[in-house]
C-alpha cells in the first residue's frame, strides 16, 4: 500500500513538474512562478525551498514592472526573463532530485531495517 501511494506521489510531482514547464512554454510565467510555490509547498524536502520561490516572483514582478515603465531595454527584459527561466528550470529539477534522493533514502532504511530482522 505504501509503494502505491509514494507511486501516486511520484506521479503527482512529475504531472505539476511538467504542468510549469507548459506554462513557461506557453510564456505564463507569473502562473508558472505561483505554481511552482505550490510545488514547493507540497515536495520540498528542504524547506528553505519554499522562500527560494518567493523569490521567482518577486523576479518576474520586478521585470514585468522595469517593462511597463520602460525602465530597461527590451534586450535587458529579454536576457532576464531568460535567465529567470532557466533558473526556474535548474529548480525543477533541484526539487525533483531532492525528492527521489529522500524516497531513496527512505526505502534504504526500510531494507536494511528488514535485513536486520532476518
Amino acid at each position: 500500500m505504501q509503494a502505491r501511494d509514494e507511486n501516486l506521489e511520484r506521479q503527482r510531482l512529475e504531472k505539476i513538474v511538467t504542468e510549469i514547464k507548459n506554462l513557461i512554454a506557453d510564456n505564463q510565467l507569473e502562473l508558472a512562478t505561483k505554481r511552482l510555490g505550490y510545488l514547493a509547498e507540497d515536495f520540498a524536502i528542504d524547506q528553505k525551498r519554499k522562500y527560494e520561490t518567493v523569490d521567482f516572483q518577486l523576479r518576474y514582478a520586478e521585470i514585468k514592472t522595469n517593462k511597463r515603465k520602460r525602465l530597461s531595454s527590451q534586450e535587458e527584459v529579454s536576457r532576464s526573463l531568460s535567465s529567470l527561466t532557466f533558473d526556474i528550470f535548474d529548480f525543477l529539477d533541484l526539487i525533483v532530485a531532492e525528492y527521489n534522493n529522500f524516497q531513496l533514502s527512505q526505502f534504504q532504511d526500510i531494507v536494511s531495517k528488514e535485513n536486520k530482522k532476518n
